[in-house]
């Protein structure tokens, strides 16, 4: 496996020349379709509900500009707004109403691979509030506050520290999740709900500033593939043009490009990897013509997980494995290379925040971790009432004179 800067200017499918100009090779293109990220736009509020319709929910605003599958997706110092909603037919008393927000990364507990393997689950977090009532377990019955017959809207805020905690993740196997509990406290009305909270750590996406070649050679032919980076984001568009160094022996008659990823699973003397095809590319040629490049594209899926180097029992990584085939004259002519590839988050040649920090089970100096924090509601003052006519202040252009 060769690597090589190439000094030309970076091709380029997408624009054509508006003069004429000197004859060049024709490029032929293969798009493979793939789902587009689903981003929000603008300053919207979209909310994320189970049932619009439930007595007792938890609904999360988004007012950042990332969701995915219709769910708010949440980065290191994100602020996570939400609202528990909770509707009365008659008043009820109880203690109050407890939201608890804990992280934590496990074997899943449906897991029926490796059965008798449960181990205890590894905490992120755990912190709670209480939108309405008292905190105090200690309160008897008739000390119990009340809440009316009607609907009630308790909102919360809650600041996510710059940790790196692992992305959400399950595969039936292992999990790492964060998840809201609301409850009303010592009351049998209504049970508990929940809701996920789904994250992405910053993974940095670094693009070179030349294509970058590489060379897939053996003894019937040599072709090299170009692309423009080794690190992509879910949904980015991935482009590789392949043209042949020499006349072949025989033409080039199939092309395949494989994005595989690889999970490692480490929980305490259990260890677990797999390989899995995330997006695959195949296509029949004839490639005989060192003037004549081939182009193939596809997509990242907009649901894939980024890489992860630093989790403490999973490791994601990612590879595009390219696959030539020629047909001779008495055997075929096969070979492969893999490259290794990022699958960040963060747009292309933006660092991670300075003062980033990895997520680490236990810290043998100084301070602990910080914890996720609730944030307290701000009430905004009513609006001032709108001037009657007579008592309106002068504009500008009575100041003036200009009226």
């Amino acid at each position: 496996m060769r690597f090589r800067l190439r000094q030309t200017a970076p091709p380029s499918i997408t624009i054509t020349d508006p003069l004429p100009s000197q004859p060049r090779p024709a490029r032929r293109s293969f798009i493979m379709p793939s789902l587009s990220p689903r981003s929000a736009t603008g300053n919207r509020l979209s909310q994320s509900v189970n049932n619009n319709q439930a007595p007792f929910r938890i609904e999360l605003l988004l007012n950042a500009s990332f969701e995915q599958d219709d769910e708010p997706v949440y980065c290191p110092g994100s602020v996570i707004q939400g609202i528990v909603h909770l509707k009365l037919e008659e008043p009820i008393k109880a203690q109050g109403l407890k939201l608890v927000f804990k992280g934590d990364e496990n074997m899943d507990e449906d897991n029926n691979t490796f059965p008798g393997l449960n181990p205890i689950p590894d905490r992120y977090f755990a912190i709670r509030t209480f939108l309405w009532g008292s905190g105090d377990e200690k309160l008897s019955r008739d000390q119990f506050e009340e809440l009316s017959a009607g609907e009630h809207a308790f909102p919360f805020t809650i600041e996510l520290p710059l940790i790196n905690y692992c992305p959400t993740f399950n595969n039936g196997l292992f999990r790492s999740t964060m998840v809201l509990h609301a409850s009303v406290e010592r009351s049998y009305r209504f049970p508990p709900v929940s809701r996920q909270v789904f994250f992405q750590p910053f993974v940095e996406t670094r693009t070179p500033k030349l294509p970058i070649v590489q060379e897939l050679s053996t003894t019937g032919f040599a072709v090299e593939a170009e692309f423009m980076s080794q690190a992509y984001r879910p949904g980015d568009l991935i482009t590789i043009h392949f043209h042949l160094a020499s006349v072949p022996r025989s033409p080039v008659a199939e092309i395949k490009i494989t994005l595989v990823c690889h999970t490692q699973i480490s929980y305490n003397t259990f260890h677990h990897a797999n390989d899995s095809i995330v997006q695959r590319v195949q296509v029949a040629t004839q490639l005989e013509d060192p003037t004549e490049p081939l182009t193939l594209q596809f997509r990242v899926p907009s649901t894939a997980v980024p890489t992860v180097t630093e989790g403490s029992h999973l490791r994601v990584s990612y590879l595009l494995r390219l696959q030539v085939k020629s047909v001779g004259k008495y055997r075929p002519y096969k070979t492969k290379l893999d490259v290794p590839v990022t699958v960040g988050t963060l747009p292309n040649d933006i660092p991670v925040p300075a003062d980033l920090k990895p997520y680490v089970k236990e810290v043998k100096e100084g301070p602990r971790l910080e914890r996720p924090r609730f944030l307290a509601q701000i009430e905004h003052e009513a609006p001032l009432p709108i001037y009657e006519e007579h008592n309106r202040p002068p504009s500008y252009n009575d100041l003036m004179g200009l009226s």
